[in-house]
């Protein structure tokens, strides 16, 4: 039985698709179409999936004209739809068949489903149904999971590496990724992980609710499964909440440091029940790390047991597990300068044996996409996210970045390696050979090989979220700090990412070779950005040719907290914007 039938537009270059479709011709093609309002923008990129046993839960995130989407949103309520929430997910139910309708609308794109009643995802259906089992709330857990995707899935880890500084607009460039690099953010263009990091928090709070009111069916289930799918749970949300934070606000000791109070210091709202009316306030940046994302990850160690792993899964390394939990609090503790607590934790997690630092060939085979799922040991990821055509999800990532007129005219070539990353690198160093490489007809420029996609189809690539080399390098600028670990030194960690790279050894420690070394090793990753914030440094960029008022980016500067979705703004008037928007 078909579970789903949904489809998503978005626009794109159109010279490169050669032709722009309207609603109707759509609707030829398409019938279930018919139940919706007609969009009536220009359509240049559709993508069509049928998906059957489980639900599909991806948006593409290319660019909708916003004038348009303001229109729709009053035609899908003028039709009978209504607004879940704030996040812009619009619902309606089919007259007379056992269909529910859905549109998902953002910035970047617009999604329709129809979903067969009988065939709910868990949290689609009505929470006491639901979540009356354990059968259900571990249902519930794995869409919680699939949250997550929808931000690093998608352009979130490639879009900071283009703010600052480790890629470029290409040669070729369709048109995408010019907004980025030129810091162009407003509060009605701005990154769309506020909807999604929310939509996810809003899982896992119905989720803990559940276990903790404890009025669910439990026959035959332990306190022990309960726990593991609770520890679950508190690491999603606190991920979730730990990289809203990020974007959305000034950092952390930066703020300390400089005794910054008002709405400079503010963080995001801190939302721990399910309700969908709420209008909550922006909590402090202090707040938002000492009372929700350390607590949660704090109490999902200490309930999660060392050898659980989720059962049913076909990735296990893109689901939780203890080291899991232990790598992102070594990085939350680093972010929260808690230098003994981050050295400690990278530890546990580099003792754990399970992770191993690859060298050379072995390193640039790690990303050849002929493997669907990373080994359970062995390897350096600790976390993925897992992408797969058969479920449904997919990522970007790979049209983004491969080379022009590669496997077969599929590489969009939208996004390269800028030359001031390039210059980084030691000529020997495999990161470089074995991870990028030139295209003839644009001589001058270099591309990543990091996301090439599964067998070659480039819309599937599973995305690192965390690795061992972090916790080397975490461990490495916290000893560096100040901490100490028995028979542990900073220098001696630091080199062992850069050599394990065929990359010579750096003489000394210090903050300017530590984010060196970190810019290099997690190009289109994600992880620039942040490293900037954290670090309080200014970006300067040479390889430059868009916006010049936009060129170099002060450390201060309001553009490093990007801006709130306006609408969250304009529906709640306990919300503030951050300065500067």
């Amino acid at each position: 039985m078909l579970l789903l039938t949904s489809f998503i537009i978005g626009c794109e270059d159109q010279e490169r698709n050669n032709v722009t479709w309207g609603w109707g011709s759509l609707v030829e093609r398409y019938s279930f179409l018919s139940d919706f309002p007609a969009y009536d923008g220009g359509i240049a990129k559709y993508d069509y999936q049928e998906v059957e046993d489980s639900v599909l839960l991806y948006v593409v995130l290319d660019y909708v004209d916003k004038p348009f989407v303001v229109a729709y949103f009053k035609k899908l309520e003028d039709s009978g739809f209504e607004m879940k929430s704030d996040l812009r997910i619009y619902k309606k139910y089919k007259e007379n068949q056992n269909y529910k309708l859905i549109v998902e609308v953002d910035i970047m794109s617009i999604t329709f489903k129809k979903i067969p009643l009988t065939k709910e995802p868990p949290m689609d259906q009505s929470d006491e149904l639901a979540l009356s089992t354990f059968e259900g709330i571990d249902g519930a857990t794995a869409g919680n999971y699939r949250a997550v995707i929808s931000w690093y899935g998608a352009s979130f880890p490639l879009t900071f590496d283009v703010m600052c500084g480790n890629g470029m607009v290409g040669p070729v460039n369709t048109g995408r990724m010019r907004m980025e690099p030129a810091w162009n953010y407003t509060s009605t263009s701005t990154m769309g992980l506020w909807s999604s990091a929310y939509s996810a928090i809003l899982g896992c709070n119905k989720a803990l609710t559940a276990i903790n009111e404890g009025k669910f069916s439990r026959d035959g289930v332990s306190d022990e499964q309960i726990n593991n799918i609770k520890a679950e749970n508190l690491f999603l949300r606190a991920l979730a909440y730990f990289d809203l934070v990020r974007v959305y606000a000034q950092p952390y000791g930066y703020i300390k440091a400089n005794g910054i109070t008002g709405v400079e210091a503010m963080g995001v709202p801190i939302v721990l029940k399910d309700d969908l009316s709420a209008r909550p306030s922006r909590n402090t940046v202090a707040e938002v790390y000492e009372n929700l994302i350390i607590p949660d990850l704090v109490e999902a160690e200490r309930l999660m047991s060392d050898s659980y792993v989720r059962a049913g899964v076909k990735d296990v390394v893109a689901t939780v597990t203890k080291p899991v939990i232990q790598a992102l609090m070594a990085r939350v503790y680093l972010h929260h300068e808690d230098w003994q607590l981050a050295a400690d934790y990278a530890t546990k997690v580099i003792k754990n044996g399970r992770f191993r630092l690859l060298s050379g060939d072995r390193f640039v085979s790690m990303w050849d996409g002929s493997v669907d799922v990373a080994p359970q040991s062995g390897s350096e990821i600790i976390f993925e996210v897992y992408v797969s055509q058969s479920d449904g999800s997919r990522s970007d990532l790979g049209d983004y970045l491969t080379a022009p007129e590669v496997a077969g005219g599929a590489g969009y070539g939208d996004v390269r390696v800028s030359n001031d990353l390039i210059n980084l690198y030691d000529a020997t160093d495999v990161r470089l050979t074995g991870l990028t490489k030139t295209n003839s007809k644009y001589s001058g420029y270099r591309w990543s090989t990091k996301y090439p996609g599964k067998n070659g189809q480039l819309a599937y690539n599973n995305v690192p979220v965390l690795r061992i080399s972090e916790m080397y390098l975490i461990r490495s600028e916290a000893i560096y700090r100040g901490a100490t670990v028995s028979g542990v030194t900073a220098i001696d960690d630091l080199n062992r990412v850069a050599t394990n790279r065929n990359a010579e050894a750096y003489a000394t420690v210090t903050l300017d070779n530590l984010f060196e070394e970190s810019r290099k090793e997690f190009l289109f990753e994600g992880h620039v950005f942040f490293d900037m914030k954290r670090l309080q440094k200014s970006l300067v960029r040479t390889d430059y040719d868009l916006d010049p008022l936009t060129k170099n980016i002060d450390f201060p500067s309001y553009r490093w907290a990007l801006p709130i979705p306006e609408n969250d703004i304009l529906y709640n008037d306990n919300m503030d914007q951050n300065p500067g928007y």
